[in-house]
């Protein structure tokens, strides 16, 4: 938690991605010490945990497709539940985390590397590349490619 809130108030971070997945993380983990050391409510502790357990899965598997019936099944749900489910615990949906987290894994890429658009996309399972442009813009608020001159050392 002190990493997190450490990064999210002393450092500069541009990206919006890095901050709704600090965010999302931070709010995960406090949710789990609040209902720990009130020792409550266990269904909520169970929800936090089944929330952690999918963005972790997405973020370990973000490079190929993912279901939202893969994702549901994870935490033994109908597809349509677990949706409406996620979305009250994250306030996100499933894919628009998924893309927060793939938008993210892009940016690490188009500021260490000098692979190709086309390439990162894919690199960061997005099956178009038109889509991923478009996801990126949303979300960094520029092009992959305005992005890369951004951040250029020149």
């Amino acid at each position: 938690v002190c990493s997190i809130v450490h990064r999210l108030f002393n450092e500069d971070i541009e990206s919006k991605s890095l901050i709704y997945a600090d965010l999302t993380t931070l709010f995960c983990t406090l949710m789990e010490h609040s209902l720990l050391e009130k020792n409550t409510d266990r269904n909520a502790l169970a929800k936090t945990e089944d929330i952690k357990m999918c963005i972790k899965y997405m973020q370990e598997h973000c490079t190929r497709k993912i279901t939202l019936s893969e994702l549901a099944d994870l935490v033994h749900m109908s597809p349509n539940y677990f949706c409406n489910y996620f979305k009250k615990q994250t306030g996100l949906s499933p894919f628009t985390q998924l893309n927060y987290i793939r938008v993210k894994k892009a940016t690490k890429l188009l500021r260490n590397t000098n692979d190709s658009i086309v390439n990162i996309a894919e690199n960061c399972g997005f099956e178009n590349v038109s889509f991923f442009i478009r996801k990126f813009k949303e979300i960094e608020g520029c092009t992959p490619s305005s992005y890369r001159k951004k951040i250029s050392p020149n």
